[in-house]
């Protein structure tokens, strides 16, 4: 008799994990660099009065033409590194995509944290600075949140096995013998 080993489907949760972790490391820090550009592009096309108004602007708020570069080279790679996590090939991606988020994750917040710290004589100001603050605050946890997501479904048994490619067998239970009811001490006959 042959037995069949079945190859472990994609689960459901590696899917979210990757696409989570996609849109938060890659498909934002591009969109953020696109609106930065257009904005920049459009800016420059305007003339006449209404560009002598514009002129001098800084849009960028100091980020440089190599941090952008390097901001979408560090996208990209992400995205390569998340699409080979989703076909699953090859088996060491899945640590590749911990280290990968790991990484990303606390960048983001040491980033945070540190511009927090330089701008602590502009922690108080008016409403609208109180909702910039929590919404940088929310971004830093929900960029902390998904890398545990992501390290958690990784390390289930799921998605360990669609890594591995198979399912690992179960060890044989050992037979045990059963005891007869049947035998009595004999009684002195």
């Amino acid at each position: 008799m042959t037995v069949q080993t079945q190859k472990p489907g994609r689960p459901l949760g590696v899917s979210l994990a990757v696409l989570l972790s996609i849109v938060w490391y890659s498909m934002l820090p591009l969109l953020v660099i696109a609106w930065v550009l257009l904005v920049e592009r459009r800016v420059s096309q305007i003339g006449g009065e209404t560009g002598a108004a514009f002129s001098g602007g800084n849009f960028r708020g100091g980020i440089t033409n190599a941090d952008l570069i390097l901001q979408c080279v560090v996208a990209l790679a992400f995205l390569v590194v998340a699409v080979l996590t989703w076909r699953g090939r090859p088996k060491s991606i899945r640590w590749v995509m911990m280290a990968a988020v790991l990484l990303m994750g606390g960048y983001t917040a040491l980033v945070r944290f540190v511009s927090l710290l330089s701008n602590r004589s502009n922690l108080e100001g008016g409403s609208l600075d109180a909702v910039f603050n929590a919404a940088a605050n929310s971004y830093v946890l929900i960029g902390l949140l998904i890398p545990l997501y992501v390290i958690w479904y990784l390390n289930r048994a799921p998605a360990r096995a669609f890594y591995r490619g198979y399912y690992l067998t179960r060890p044989a239970e050992p037979k045990s013998e059963s005891v007869s009811a049947d035998v009595s001490p004999s009684a002195g006959s």
